[in-house]
């Protein structure tokens, strides 16, 4: 029998496990639970902690025991005046779905769901990214095309 011992590495932010030293480092500085990421589908590297600071703020969430000898935990969220809408998150981010995504997850935006009613469609907001960026490259080859 043979055995062997490894080194697995893990992401200090989400706990993806990984074997390599680099690809983890990689991956924490990309890491959508990292608040200082640098962003791979915009390039930009934002401050997005002030902006997650401020989706915290918009809701307060109590928690109570349902007093049924459960291990179960009520959530009672109320938003603080108007709700966050994933529109107004991605506004603030320039429409960039990876550092909006940041937002959700770290203002931890869909606690208590579906009792807050706030929803971010990711899949929906990368393609809305992606055809933007897509039409803005179709529109730049037909100038360059036509102005040489």
């Amino acid at each position: 029998m043979k055995t062997v011992t490894k080194q697995v590495y893990y992401c200090d932010f989400c706990n993806k496990r990984g074997l390599s030293k680099g690809h983890m480092l990689n991956h924490e500085l990309h890491c959508t639970l990292n608040p200082d990421r640098e962003c791979r589908m915009c390039g930009n590297n934002p401050d997005l902690k002030p902006l997650i600071e401020k989706y915290k703020n918009t809701y307060s969430i109590k928690k109570s025991s349902d007093n049924l000898d459960t291990p179960y935990t009520l959530i009672n969220f109320e938003w603080k005046g108007k709700p966050a809408t994933s529109e107004m998150i991605l506004d603030d981010v320039d429409q960039c779905a990876m550092c909006a995504l940041t937002i959700v997850r770290l203002s931890e935006l869909t606690q208590g769901y579906p009792y807050n009613a706030f929803v971010y469609d990711h899949k929906k907001a990368c393609n809305a990214w992606w055809n933007a960026v897509n039409e803005e490259y179709e529109r730049n080859a037909e100038r360059d095309a036509m102005y040489g």
